[in-house]
């Protein structure tokens, strides 16, 4: 990775202090946000999970069911 490459994500790094990933599966979506802390430390903050629904063989199948998850 070049200097400029890493500038930019330490640039991002600290003007981002919340971030979040969702992961949406089959059987269940979990969600996951963090704090940035310092020099690329992260501080969980939040965790939660649903059973999924609309969901087939990771495939979106019903948005509608998704969303209520």
């Amino acid at each position: 990775m070049c200097a400029t490459q890493e500038q930019k994500i330490d640039n991002v790094m600290s003007s981002n202090k919340i971030i979040g990933a969702i992961d949406i599966g089959t059987s269940k979506v979990v969600a996951l946000v963090g704090e940035v802390v310092g020099d690329r430390s992260l501080n969980v903050i939040g965790f939660g999970q649903s059973t999924a629904q609309g969901v087939r063989k990771g495939e979106i199948v019903c948005i509608y069911g998704l969303m209520g998850a």
